[in-house]
């Protein structure tokens, strides 16, 4: 019942992509078919187990061909235009830049509703050129749903509709026609983030602080800076690195009295071995440890950040946690510097000054 009830809806929602464009072609928005080929490109891959990318995004307008999957050697047009003319043309500009050479399959996928039946005339110029092309290559929804109803896999269907939840819902369907018929006006910017990819280590240690927390904390009333008697495990560990002259790093992570890190814990030339309790260092692969519970999970992810800022602080990078973001630190005292114009009259500005924060303990420049 579950299934039947599920491919009624996959149903309906290509009913209403199929409405969509014939709607917004009728307004002569026919951008609509470029973003169906984005669109229909999951769908495919779900439901016949293809890995196909767009090649227009690598070769604007590509010939005859819009979707390709270049392990499995087949090629797909994406069109709303189901005519046997326009079939016919692309099987043409197939032959015509060899594409079969690279693909061994051609597809024809209608984003409307294919014909019942299209004349033999169509394929003839594929089969004068040995190319397999029949009424099979050409598909549609119909196509779609019938190789659904043959799934056993009812998570399968799941995520079929799913994603046809996310492309064909109304918010969604709205927001593409106000871009179509707004394109002219809509302002965009090309982003270029500043991403880069993180390799993180195989391995994970956590073993058991072995400090003595209140000897840190009295020890700490005689030097500037003083610990309260509940300070977190986390002040203390940082105050310990100063008394026991451990060399300070950043890349640790403390919770139910236990340190983490990617540092080998157990090594006795790690400065860090030196907070940890003599044979309580344990051993985890990163899945290992993230899936004990969402704890450790998020205690991973604290890691992962405090090791990041361990690395940029060896290129002069540093966090600024209170408003969230990386910035280069000044080499040495910028020393104040003023410039002088003149227009009308001359004029100077201070361009670098310097600052101290309320404690006058640093300067913020």
């Amino acid at each position: 019942m579950r299934k039947k009830e599920e491919i009624e809806k996959i149903a309906e929602l290509f009913a209403r992509f199929r409405a969509e464009v014939e709607n917004l072609n009728s307004l002569n928005l026919y951008d609509i078919n470029i973003h169906a080929e984005n669109v229909i490109i999951p769908i495919l891959n779900i439901v016949y187990g293809l890995n196909l990318v767009n090649i227009n995004n690598e070769v604007k307008n590509s010939s005859a061909i819009d979707l390709v999957d270049t392990d499995n050697r087949i090629a797909i047009q994406v069109t709303s235009t189901a005519t046997g003319e326009k079939i016919k043309h692309t099987i043409d500009e197939f032959i015509k830049g060899r594409r079969f050479e690279e693909y061994d399959n051609l597809l024809i996928y209608i984003i409307t509703e294919k014909q019942k039946k299209y004349s033999d005339s169509t394929f003839a110029i594929a089969h004068n050129n040995e190319l397999e092309f029949s009424e099979k290559h050409i598909l549609d929804y119909s196509d779609i749903l019938k190789e659904v109803n043959s799934w056993i896999n009812i998570s399968k269907i799941d995520s079929l509709l799913q994603l046809l939840k996310e492309e064909f819902c109304e918010e969604e369907m709205n927001r593409r026609k106000y871009l179509l018929e707004n394109k002219e006006t809509i302002k965009t910017d090309i982003l270029f983030p500043n991403i880069l990819q993180i390799v993180l280590p195989q391995k994970i240690y956590m073993g058991i602080t072995g400090i003595d927390r209140d000897e840190i904390i009295t020890q700490s009333w005689s030097t500037p800076y003083k610990l309260k008697k509940k300070a977190p495990m986390g002040k203390v560990l940082s105050k310990a690195f100063e008394l026991l002259k451990i060399p300070y790093s950043r890349d640790w992570f403390t919770f139910e009295d236990k340190i983490i890190s990617f540092k080998p814990l157990d090594n006795r030339d790690e400065p860090l071995n030196k907070l940890i309790e003599i044979g309580t260092v344990e051993e985890y692969s990163i899945n290992e440890f993230a899936d004990i519970s969402l704890k450790y999970e998020e205690a991973l992810l604290h890691l992962i950040n405090r090791s990041i800022e361990e690395l940029a602080s060896y290129k002069n990078i540093q966090w600024v946690g209170k408003d969230r973001f990386f910035r280069f630190k000044p080499i040495g005292v910028p020393r104040e510097r003023k410039i002088t114009w003149k227009n009308k009259k001359t004029a100077t500005r201070t361009v670098v000054a310097e600052i101290w924060n309320n404690e006058k303990k640093e300067d913020v420049n």
